[in-house]
């Protein structure tokens, strides 16, 4: 790092992973509140997403043992961290980092340094869109291309998917949730062309939103962008996509798009595939319909449980027992796929008081339904059971307030 850089800023050595950084000093961008504001330091480091780098490390991990990783891209690096743990921690043969700011760049050559990965770690400092298009035309296509911004991943779709070999992978992080779960509707449209609405799942609609508006996006080049991984947590949306090339692979994932019936009266929410999508007018009745948005599974289970197998693997992950508790959820999740309910809010319609939600999954399950917490929400519930014998489980549990 040059002098210069050096004098003007103070930094602050850390440890992540297996790996050493240095990165801004907290103390010198916080807010008045005391709370650290990654985006007021001059080159960008957040610690709230180590758990976002510890699903992503271990993701590509497991994507190790089955395929050589010959190159990962982290396309808008800042600190570098990303890049530098695939290669010390992910068993990635090469990585890129990338950042258009030249000051980040210089940081990242300082901790690739203080990595000893200076021959496996190449540092570009190109905007995103361009160092994608730039990679086939030196003849590199990668095998990993994460997309970590700070707002909407659909700016570095369509260069992204371009640049990923065929049965590679890409990674997108959304940290706009407030137009994709229904705050700012026009937003939503101009950015993932779907209308949302203001439910009390909204956050899974703004995931499956989300999802279809990428798999939309890398058909419209022929190529099959298929879902492996996607959650919500913290403040973001985080999808894995595996990327193979063919229109008609990719029409077939077409056929998972649709949208969500919701009943406004009874709370009833229901996946329909298929276009078209109804309009919702003045005269829709109790019905809305919200979408374009992905109808099928969130991810693949079996990918689930090699993820799964392998966390004992890597123990210096920070967030390794959260990691094992998403992962349980998700498991139960994508195999159930249907929109979760809230309880609390099935409860104030019906006038109970709410049950523990741990009593109504194990009435449920007494069924012979599938039933799970929802890592949406702590008081969301994820079940393939009708609505009807929710609520018959929710009387037998509770008494009328």
């Amino acid at each position: 790092m040059s002098r210069n850089v050096m004098l003007k800023y103070p930094f602050k050595r850390i440890r992540e992973g297996k790996v050493e950084l240095l990165v801004p000093d907290p103390k010198a961008y916080t807010r008045p509140d005391g709370v650290y504001e990654p985006a007021w330091a001059p080159i960008f480091y957040n610690p709230r997403m180590v758990f976002n780098r510890d699903i992503t490390v271990l993701f590509l991990y497991t994507i190790s043992k089955h395929r050589n990783i010959e190159l990962a891209v982290d396309s808008l690096s800042g600190s570098g961290v990303r890049g530098i743990r695939f290669v010390v921690e992910a068993n990635s043969m090469e990585a890129i980092v990338n950042d258009r700011d030249p000051e980040a760049c210089e940081l990242m050559e300082e901790n690739i340094r203080l990595n000893n990965v200076s021959e496996k770690v190449k540092v570009f400092c190109f905007d995103a869109n361009l160092l994608h298009y730039l990679l086939p035309e030196i003849g590199l296509r990668a095998d990993f291309i994460d997309i970590d911004p700070f707002g909407s991943p659909i700016p570095f779709i369509d260069s992204a998917v371009w640049a990923t070999r065929s049965n590679g992978y890409i990674a997108v992080t959304a940290t706009d949730t407030a137009a994709l779960t229904g705050t700012y509707v026009n937003a939503c449209l101009r950015k993932y062309h779907s209308r949302p609405l203001k439910v009390d799942c909204e956050k899974e609609v703004g995931l499956r939103i989300l999802i279809a508006s990428i798999v939309l996006r890398a058909a419209s080049r022929d190529i099959a962008a298929e879902p492996v991984l996607a959650y919500y947590a913290d403040y973001y949306y985080r999808i894995f996509f595996r990327i193979t090339r063919g229109a008609r692979r990719a029409d077939k994932l077409i056929e998972n798009l649709g949208y969500i019936k919701y009943d406004v009266e009874t709370l009833e929410r229901t996946l329909v595939k298929g276009y078209p999508i109804p309009r919702n007018t003045n005269n829709s009745g109790k019905n809305m319909y919200i979408g374009p948005l992905w109808t099928g599974s969130l991810g693949n289970i079996g990918l689930l449980d090699e993820i799964d197998k392998h966390i004992p693997e890597l123990p210096w992950l920070q967030t390794a027992s959260r990691i094992k508790l998403l992962i349980d959820r998700l498991k139960c999740e994508y195999n159930v796929n249907r929109v979760y309910y809230r309880l609390d809010r099935i409860c104030s319609k019906i006038h109970k008081s709410m049950p523990k939600i741990s009593e109504l999954i194990e009435c449920l399950r007494s069924k012979g339904y599938s039933a799970c917490r929802s890592h949406f929400d702590p008081r969301g519930i994820t079940t393939n059971a009708p609505l009807e014998e929710i609520i018959s489980c929710i009387n037998s549990l509770v008494q009328t307030f």
